[in-house]
């Protein structure tokens, strides 16, 4: 408060005070250093600043020698005490050198050696994302300074440095879900273990989503502190098990091995890939591309970007009509000149000449829910129909993944003998809003519209492969918990409900089923908790439903909102939507795209290829990329062979006909006699 006022004196010396307080109790000093050194820096007292700086970095334990190791026990017996009192350090380390800090690499290294030891700490998806929030600090300093590094001195230990960081920085959860999901395929540990894993985590969320809620005071307010509690012992004790039982598991679930970047080369080599790679910093974007021929890096300032990627989303998101021609031709010039410039800011300084048809882009920040596909390579002029516009969607099938890593590890297949082909949910709805409200704003967007074309959608593309339907009252969420997990393919045609502020109550809207069987048991609001629980293993999800990848932005998460659910229940490959969608356009690219995945396209082929289609056969008001362009395929590139039968299947048709013709020649045999 002192600093604030530019009393800096009395800063200081009740900055003092509670360190020595601080320091008397054998308590953390950190805040009270940093602290401290801040009013120095501020008023231009670096040799004073410099003395509280090295009192962080004795503070952290941390050693840039290591043959000169730190002993100070209160660091390490505290690793966040650590991490804090180094980032600190770092930040203080800026303010009075600048650009002129020394050691970068080994500096960047620490940390992440910091941060690779902490993780192990967080099981929970509540810390887990408050670890993110901090360590994320951390990885946009390293790749400010990096970055800074790399333009003067190009070398090639400074780019891999930038990569691993870039890959480090994305979220904690998302490595998980695959050590998760790779361990369901593989068999190596029970279903009932990994059952017990996702109930504790996602309890633990849903207790600690109402603890955050609940007034100071109510009793509510204890109670889900004590189910926490409870909830963190059956963490410590099943963590135990855990080590002792399936030693394999527990050691991937904390291995923090990335992909590299010359893994990724050879990646994008072997399989003909384009792959760009983002990290949306404080004040910078940093993009890699790697291509068969090439790796290039480039940083973007947000300031550059960001305004034409609001006016994008915004023109993409808008679902009100343009009133008259006027605006419908204002907003397409501003549409094809901001697209056009995100694409030149994204592309321009690369060799595009060998760019690879199969692009790969994984997303960060604002970019996780922006449709690559509707980025402009060629100049237009105004009066330019959208569908005549030079879309990326023409020249390349671009897929989504959370991290390299993810990309890496994502060709594991699984084996389908007890997994029926296709089942689709469509539910009938009557009309129904429903709008929440607190402190005045909405926080909750429910609008249970009819829809008109989402039964025949799901009809007709189980007509394609002889699947099972679900429609009208019988989408129900009992039935789709009982029958969910038999599916190769899982499309679901329906509403959702977003809740803004409390994202885990967060649902899919189901038909609320009546039979006397199933009354009671379900609301038919399938919960993102509830889908996070489940194993549904299936091989392609299709979210044709509102807003499936939406919600919060959080970076370093890759997929947001629903979609993300149906990750966390071992759904490596979905398509989904980014904003709400037009159920006639929506019905249409979806059974398109249906139809293609039939005929052996790869997905992000198949989804091309329905977008295309519906462009090229819309009339200009549907030709609008709002209407095309919602919908994302996030998973393996290659080909998912859905018209294959399994194993089983082809034995039982071997013996059949070899029955067959065995019969034939007895019967040959016989009458020859």
């Amino acid at each position: 408060l002192y600093n604030k006022q530019g009393k800096n004196d009395k800063a200081i010396l009740f900055g003092k005070k509670s360190l020595n307080a601080a320091r008397s109790h054998g308590m953390n000093a950190t805040n009270q250093l940093k602290a401290i050194a801040d009013v120095y820096t501020d008023e231009g007292n670096m040799d004073s600043a410099k003395v509280y700086m090295n009192l962080l970095f004795n503070e952290s334990g941390v050693s840039l020698d290591e043959s000169n190791k730190n002993e100070d026990s209160r660091a390490i017996d505290n690793q966040w005490t650590s991490f804090a009192a180094y980032m600190n350090y770092l930040k203080i380390e800026e303010k009075i050198y600048g650009d002129q800090q020394n050691l970068v690499i080994e500096k960047v290294e620490k940390g992440i050696e910091l941060i690779d030891d902490l993780r192990s700490d967080f099981f929970f998806k509540s810390s887990e994302r408050d670890f993110q929030r901090v360590t994320r600090e951390f990885y946009n300093w390293s790749l400010d300074k990096l970055s800074k590094q790399y333009t003067i001195d190009p070398t090639t230990e400074t780019l891999d440095m930038i990569f691993q960081c870039m890959e480090k920085s994305k979220s904690i959860t998302i490595n998980r879900n695959f050590v998760r999901r790779n361990s369901l395929w593989e068999g190596s540990i029970p279903t009932t273990v990994l059952n017990k894993e996702k109930r504790i985590l996602e309890d633990y969320n849903i207790y600690y989503d109402k603890y955050k809620r609940a007034i100071e005071g109510d009793s509510l307010k204890d109670h889900y502190s004590d189910k926490m509690y409870q909830l963190e012992m059956e963490r410590i004790d099943f963590l135990e098990l855990l080590e002792s039982d399936y030693p394999v598991y527990f050691q991937n679930r904390y291995d923090q091995s990335v992909t590299s970047l010359e893994d990724a080369t050879a990646m994008a080599t072997d399989k003909d890939l384009g792959i760009m790679m983002l990290h949306y910093g404080d004040s910078l974007v940093h993009r890699f591309l790697i291509t068969p021929g090439q790796v290039n890096f480039i940083t973007i300032h947000t300031k550059d970007i960001e305004p034409d990627l609001i006016k994008v989303e915004q023109i993409l998101s808008n679902q009100e009509a343009e009133v008259n021609e006027a605006d419908f031709d204002e907003v397409k010039t501003t549409f094809i000149e901001s697209s056009r410039s995100v694409y030149l800011s994204l592309f321009e300084t690369a060799d595009l000449s060998d760019l690879p048809f199969d692009l790969f882009i994984i997303p960060d920040g604002r970019f996780v829910k922006l449709p690559f596909e509707v980025l402009i390579t060629k100049p237009h002029k105004a009066e330019d129909e959208y569908r005549s516009l030079s879309y990326l969607l023409r020249e390349h099938a671009i897929s989504y993944a959370g991290t390299a890593t993810e990309l890496a590890t994502s060709s594991i297949r699984r084996d389908f003998r007890n997994k029926e082909l296709y089942g689709g949910f469509a539910p009938q709805y009557m009309l129904d809003t429903t709008l929440l409200l607190q402190d005045s704003q909405a926080i909750k967007r429910s609008t249970v519209s009819p829809l008109l074309y989402n039964m025949e959608e799901v009809q007709r593309s189980a007509d394609l492969f002889g699947g099972d339907v679900f429609l009208g009252v019988d989408a129900s969420e009992d039935l789709f918990q009982e029958r969910s997990k038999t599916y190769r393919i899982l499309h679901l045609a329906m509403h959702t409900s977003l809740n803004d502020q409390y994202p885990m109550e967060s649902y899919l809207n189901f038909s609320k089923n009546t039979s006397s069987s199933y009354e009671g048991l379900h609301d038919g609001q399938l919960h993102v908790n509830e889908i996070a629980k489940m194993n549904l293993n299936s091989d392609l999800v299709v979210l044709s439903a509102c807003e499936t990848n939406n919600g919060n932005d959080f970076l370093g998460e890759g997929v947001l909102g629903i979609a993300r659910a149906f990750q966390l229940a071992s759904c490596s490959n979905m398509v989904l939507s980014n904003w709400l969608v037009d159920d006639r356009s929506s019905s249409k690219i979806i059974f398109s795209f249906f139809t293609s995945l039939f005929n052996s396209d790869p997905p992000s082929h198949a989804l091309r290829t329905a977008k295309l289609d519906f462009l090229n056969q819309s009339a200009v008001t549907y030709s609008h990329p709002k209407y095309w362009a919602a919908f994302s395929y996030y998973g393996n590139m290659e080909e998912l062979d859905f018209k294959t039968q399994d194993s089983s299947s082809n034995l039982k048709l071997l013996f059949l006909f070899s029955s067959i013709i065995l019969l034939i020649a007895c019967r040959f045999i016989f009458f020859r006699k």
